[in-house]
């Protein structure tokens, strides 16, 4: 598109309206209304990208009821609606991961616990061979599915209490070709590997929990407490 393109002036009145209703969440920076716009806008034309890979495509033209699809989309997410959750898409540390209300949404703060974590992990393979990594409290197993991605020698078992996340992190590791190398168990903490054939079987623990209390819910920004 281009400044004299009416879907380029389209775009423009699109994102001056989201700027004007929308108050940005300091752990989604990268969500801005620019780049919150291109991703519904992509979606509304049936080509579903997070909100950071968004900015890599060419906006394409609407067509046939997309810019009623769009405006309905943002009316959406103006109201408190998740853009991970609209798109079903969410990026962390290089990839692209299913996302949606069955987990909660993955921050790019998370990312430090995975990139030590993966830093360990090769550390330990390359002087051993192999890893053993169990993911608690694993939500949409973008740890484990990053681990596995970029390290192929760790074998990773992801527990998490809620069946609906534990089926959120399975989609995630077939999306990316990883299912033959994580093992799903659903139960409270540790309590899926309670048996005798788990005494010493893990090299690596890593946890990432839910950290906001019941009594905080209500005082969370409407978009986190009430959806997330």
């Amino acid at each position: 598109m281009n400044d004299n393109d009416p879907q380029e002036r389209l775009f423009e009145e699109l994102v001056a309206k989201f700027q004007s209703r929308w108050l940005p969440l300091p752990d989604k920076p990268e969500e801005t209304a620019v780049s919150s716009v291109r991703a519904l806008w992509l979606l509304a034309v049936g080509n579903p990208q997070s909100v950071k890979r968004a900015r890599d495509f060419p906006l394409p033209l609407l067509r046939n009821g997309e810019e009623e699809s769009l405006r309905r989309l943002i009316e959406r997410r103006l109201s408190g609606v998740p853009l991970a959750h609209l798109t079903g898409r969410q990026h962390f540390l290089g990839i692209e991961l299913e996302s949606g209300p069955d987990a909660l949404v993955p921050r790019e703060e998370t990312e430090i616990l995975a990139k030590a974590a993966l830093a360990l992990v090769r550390e330990f393979v390359r002087q051993n061979g192999e890893a053993r990594v169990l993911d608690l409290c694993a939500g949409s197993g973008n740890v484990a599915t990053t681990l596995a991605h970029y390290e192929p020698h760790c074998q990773i078992w992801v527990a998490d209490l809620s069946p609906a996340a534990l089926d959120l992190a399975r989609r995630n590791a077939l999306r990316h070709q990883l299912g033959s190398r994580l093992r799903f168990l659903s139960g409270d903490l540790f309590g899926p590997f309670a048996g005798e054939e788990f005494r010493q079987h893990f090299d690596f623990i890593v946890c990432n929990p839910p950290y906001m209390s019941t009594a905080k819910v209500g005082k969370l920004p409407a978009e986190t407490g009430r959806h997330e």
